[in-house]
């Protein structure tokens, strides 16, 4: 089953249980949360995804699943228990609210969206001068990053992966759901990155495992992969530049890494890119499903407003604000 089968089947199934528990608020709430479990799992398990993308829009996510559990509450409970004319500005007070809500977590899986479908169209750079020239040109060209390939530091003539200096390590089963680590991580806050025209520039490191991509095993423990001087890398980050002490001549540089990959950008996009589209494409359709929230919940805000304005009471109203 493709996911938009699967997720097919979560909408059908969650729209017959929201019809048939409509007047039941827990009941409702419950079904919202398993929905939205019921998504991820289905994303995990019907194709790539990348971590690193996943677990951001899983996170933003919450965000709608708190909104649904709080217009539940507000829609089946609060709404219905109006009567009075003067209530009508609270009505509109929480739906208001509850569609900006709806509204901000959609254009924050719009942004996550981005960085997976934005994937296929970043710069590829392999020399410094690439580096500064793209860092000097316009903001809007670059608003992904760039792909820089390099490597890290060189090999002294003859030496082989093992005896070069290990310059980063990470336990490699402990890279998705949280888990105790036998290894910890030694992730270097930067790296010396050695280009195709011979120049060095200076990168940002990663601040977490979900950040490095298909590195090889360290060949220093068992379950345990790192990054080795002369290593083929990749970095996915911003170009940027650094001056010389004394001097005012600019020198290359790598700012805000999202990303380290091991090889080359040919392998990295072929391994990277369809799980970062497939990932971007789900945190898109759920931001279209924010926006059709905020819709709904706007209507039924205006539609409560407009019936309590017609046809609402003189009686006090039951919702108050006091700053008190």
């Amino acid at each position: 089953m493709n996911l938009a089968a699967a997720w097919l089947a979560i909408a059908v199934a969650t729209a017959a249980l929201v019809y048939r528990w409509r007047d039941k608020a827990l009941r409702l709430c419950v079904v919202a949360a398993g929905s939205a479990v019921a998504l991820g799992a289905a994303f995990l398990l019907t194709g790539p995804s990348v971590t690193a993308i996943f677990e951001r829009a899983a996170k933003a996510f919450g965000g709608t699943v708190i909104a649904v559990i709080l217009s539940m509450v507000v829609v089946v409970v609060v709404l219905p228990r109006l009567r009075s004319r003067a209530d009508r500005w609270a009505a509109a007070t929480l739906c208001t609210v509850l569609a900006t809500a709806f509204a901000a977590v959609s254009m924050m899986l719009w942004r996550i969206a981005d960085d997976g479908l934005q994937f296929a169209t970043l710069p590829e750079i392999r020399t410094g001068d690439g580096i500064l020239d793209w860092r000097n040109s316009a903001p809007r060209h670059r608003i992904y990053g760039v792909l820089v390939e390099g490597r890290l530091g060189e090999r002294a003539p003859g030496q082989s992966r093992d005896d070069a200096t290990l310059l980063a390590s990470y336990q490699c089963d402990n890279v998705g759901p949280p888990a105790p680590a036998t290894i910890q991580p030694w992730l270097p806050s930067s790296f010396t990155l050695h280009l195709a025209d011979d120049t060095q520039a200076w990168a940002q490191g990663i601040s977490s495992v979900r950040h490095a991509w298909n590195w090889p095993a360290s060949g220093y423990r068992l379950a345990e992969c790192g990054l080795r001087a002369g290593d083929p890398v990749v970095f996915w980050g911003h170009p940027g530049a650094t001056h010389a002490n004394g001097t005012d001549k600019q020198e290359p540089a790598i700012n805000e890494t999202a990303l380290i990959a091991y090889g080359d950008i040919a392998g990295f996009r072929a391994s990277f890119g369809p799980g970062a589209q497939r990932t971007g494409r789900a945190a898109l359709a759920l931001a279209g499903l924010n926006g059709v929230l905020a819709v709904a919940v706007a209507v039924v805000g205006s539609r409560y407003f407009r019936r309590l304005r017609r046809d609402g009471t003189d009686e006090p109203p039951r919702l108050t604000w006091s700053s008190s």
